[in-house]
């Protein structure tokens, strides 16, 4: 990318990511209804089973309409339904790389990673997992409408401008 990004950006899950998980979160609700009308003879069973699958299908209806990825001049924030994670551009170490892990199931799961300088951040059970992937922070490539090789090339673009200018 050489054109130059206005800052602040916010990127949003693009069109076809807000379909499926809508599709499924639609899925889930019919499932829990059904389960819990199905199962009205036995309410002990029914109503906590069907009630989960509709809490389900709130949470994936809410986390599509919350998610978001924001990138100004000190940093970037990921944005989703249980909280907000912010780093600033001078805490990445190293350059943002895409990585494509499969999963053995046929698909590959599609993120952006990248370290973080010693000490900037404390320790996670999630960076352990994002260790074996070989980073420590991992962002879906959900954003924007980007595939992980786009997402990776403007995270890589916005850190090294906003280096420059400081």
């Amino acid at each position: 990318m050489t054109t130059s990004i206005v800052l602040p950006m916010v990127l949003r899950p693009g069109l076809g990511r807000k379909i499926v998980s809508i599709l499924g979160a639609l899925f889930l609700l019919a499932m829990g209804a059904l389960i819990i009308a199905a199962g009205l003879d036995k309410p002990l069973v029914a109503l906590p089973v069907g009630g989960l699958f509709c809490a389900l299908g709130v949470v994936a209806l809410l986390g599509v309409s919350k998610s978001r990825l924001t990138l100004d001049a000190s940093g970037f924030t990921i944005h989703g339904f249980l909280g907000s994670r912010g780093y600033r551009w001078r805490d990445v170490e190293g350059a943002f790389r895409p990585l494509r892990a499969p999963t053995g199931q046929g698909f590959a799961v599609k993120v952006v990673v990248w370290n973080l300088v010693p000490g900037t951040q404390k320790k996670s059970t999630w960076r352990k997992v994002n260790r074996a992937l070989g980073a420590e922070e991992s962002l879906p490539a959900m954003f924007g409408g980007l595939n992980v090789e786009e997402l990776a090339e403007l995270l890589n673009q916005v850190r090294d401008d906003q280096k420059a200018a400081a």
